[in-house]
């Protein structure tokens, strides 16, 4: 009989077979075990004797192969069953007749198989990396004139890992060597720079036995992807207005100082406006986004003396109203006594004038 395998070359001794008598089926007898394959898949059992006690008999035999325990390995459950008569042929010989089936052949199929695992990582500078915030693509370029798409939209894992769905080998690949290449799919959010690099990774194949494959991929020294995010600029336009009857009474300071909250907190900018710049300012070159979320600025001034300020904001400008009403200011020490000597001096006079024509009319 013969031994066939598919999947990878055959091997001397690989395979192990064995002859049992079967004629009483009741009670089998091993006649013989452990006998193997040659190169060429040739299995010779050795020779069976037989006597002229065994003239006229009809004897039954079926040949197993052993199954191992190889990995990958599929081994042929086939039974192959042989009739064997002896007769005399006269001058002290036998004639001994084996009757085979059709199927002498056992085949066995041998499917190794392994697979690798594309991973690469990721970095943010500028910003916190969140989960699924980057996608990534993975090409077979093996033949560079026909790249293939192999997995697309992979994306990230919140702490920066990069994990393909497994590539899978078989025997076939064994020998083999695959070239892949990983980019990133750069997006269009305001202030990323993408990543431009390219990763190209070499795959190799071979036979590791057992029904294992050795995959080994050669990364190259760079694998993270590193993009950077700027905020996009933005500024805050401040306008002070003075509601103080144009300051009447000399009451309104000569500066005011505006502070810069950011998503209400301080955030220890401010601005001096004074009449020198027309009561107005700007906080400039100012992050518009804070972990890609939009900063939300406000100002806040510091207390005016006998002032209360009204804050009103629009499309970022910011007008501060500060209103006083201004109280007449208390006359001078030297214009109060001219102006009390007049008025007694008018008085006296009066008074005179009066005591004179009483005496006038007492003489008449």
């Amino acid at each position: 009989m013969t031994k066939d395998l598919a999947g990878r070359a055959l091997t001397e001794g690989e395979f192990s077979f064995e002859l049992k008598n079967v004629t009483d089926p009741e009670n089998p007898v091993v006649v013989q075990t452990g006998v193997t394959n040659a190169a060429d898949g040739s299995v010779t059992f050795d020779a069976i004797e037989y006597t002229q006690d065994d003239i006229g008999k009809t004897y039954k035999y079926t040949i197993v192969e052993v199954a191992g325990a190889e990995g990958g390995m599929t081994y042929d459950p086939m039974e192959v069953e042989v009739t064997v008569t002896v007769t005399d042929a006269g001058n002290g010989e036998l004639t001994v007749t084996p009757t085979y089936p059709e199927d002498t052949e056992f085949n066995n199929k041998y499917e190794a198989g392994d697979s690798w695992t594309p991973e690469v990582t990721k970095v943010l500078l500028g910003s916190t990396l969140t989960e699924g915030e980057f996608s990534f693509e993975l090409k077979n370029v093996t033949d560079p004139e026909n790249p293939v798409v192999v997995q697309t939209g992979v994306t990230n894992a919140a702490d920066g890992s990069v994990t393909f769905d497994p590539i899978s080998y078989t025997q076939d690949d064994i020998g083999k060597t695959y070239t892949y290449t990983i980019v990133e799919v750069a997006g269009s959010e305001i202030g990323m720079s993408y990543d431009k690099m390219i990763v190209t990774v070499t795959v190799t194949v071979a036979d590791a036995g057992n029904g294992k494959l050795a995959v080994t991929p050669e990364y190259p020294e760079d694998t993270e992807f590193n993009n950077t995010y700027t905020s996009p600029k933005t500024s805050v336009q401040v306008t002070k207005v003075w509601d103080d009857e144009d300051d009447k009474d000399g009451s309104r300071p000569k500066s005011i100082t505006v502070q810069l909250l950011a998503d209400g907190v301080d955030t220890g900018k401010t601005l001096v406006l004074t009449a020198d710049n027309k009561w107005m300012g700007t906080f400039t070159d100012l992050d518009e986004y804070k972990n890609k979320k939009k900063i939300v600025y406000s100002v806040n001034e510091k207390a005016v003396e006998g002032y209360t300020a009204l804050i009103v904001e629009k499309d970022g400008q910011y007008v501060i109203t500060n209103s006083h009403k201004p109280v007449p200011p208390p006359p001078k020490t030297g214009e109060s006594l001219g102006s009390y000597s007049w008025m007694g001096m008018m008085l006296i006079a009066y008074g005179a004038l009066l005591l004179i024509r009483r005496r006038r009319r007492a003489m008449d």
